[in-house]
C-alpha cells in the first residue's frame, strides 16, 4: 500500500512539475495594458526579459528590468505586483491615499513593493513594516 501511495504522489509531482513552466517571450507578446503601464512608469527603465509563468491554475506576466525591479500582470494584463527591489515604487502606481496614509504615519519610509492579495492590497515599505489595505485603500493591517 505504501508503494501505491508513494508512486501514485510521483505521478502526481511530474504532472505538476510539467505543467507549472516558464516561457521567454517578447516584450510586444505583452498585453496592450500592460505596455501601457511600462511606457507610463518604467520609461527610463530598460527591460531585461519579459516571461509567461504558467501554473496549473492559469498563468502571469512578469517583467524584469536591468535595475532589479519586476512587475507582475495577470493573464488579461492587469497590474498585480511591482517590486522595486528596495527602491522607491515610481509616482502614480500606489495610490494617493496609501501615500498620504504612509507619510502621516510613517515619515521617511516610502513603499518599495506594492501587491494585489485577492481583493486586497499590501504595501512593503524601506522600513520593513508591511502594510494591508481593502479594495478602498483603507489599512486593515500591519506586519513587522
Amino acid at each position: 500500500m505504501k508503494k501505491i501511495c508513494f508512486v501514485a504522489s510521483m505521478i502526481l509531482l511530474c504532472t505538476l512539475s510539467a505543467v507549472a513552466q516558464d516561457r521567454i517571450i517578447t516584450y510586444d507578446q505583452l498585453p496592450q495594458s500592460s505596455q501601457t503601464f511600462i511606457t507610463t512608469y518604467f520609461s527610463k527603465a530598460n527591460v531585461s526579459y519579459v516571461k509567461i509563468d504558467e501554473e496549473s491554475y492559469g498563468f502571469e506576466y512578469e517583467v524584469y528590468f536591468n535595475n532589479g525591479a519586476k512587475v507582475e500582470f495577470d493573464k488579461t494584463g492587469a497590474l498585480k505586483k511591482v517590486d522595486c527591489n528596495h527602491s522607491k515604487v515610481p509616482d502614480g502606481i500606489v495610490p494617493a491615499q496609501v501615500i498620504t496614509y504612509i507619510s502621516n504615519n510613517y515619515p521617511g519610509a516610502f513603499v518599495t513593493e506594492w501587491c494585489k492579495k485577492r481583493t486586497n492590497w499590501n504595501a512593503e515599505l524601506s522600513n520593513g513594516l508591511d502594510l494591508y489595505f481593502n479594495a478602498q485603500y483603507q489599512l486593515i493591517g500591519i506586519d513587522d
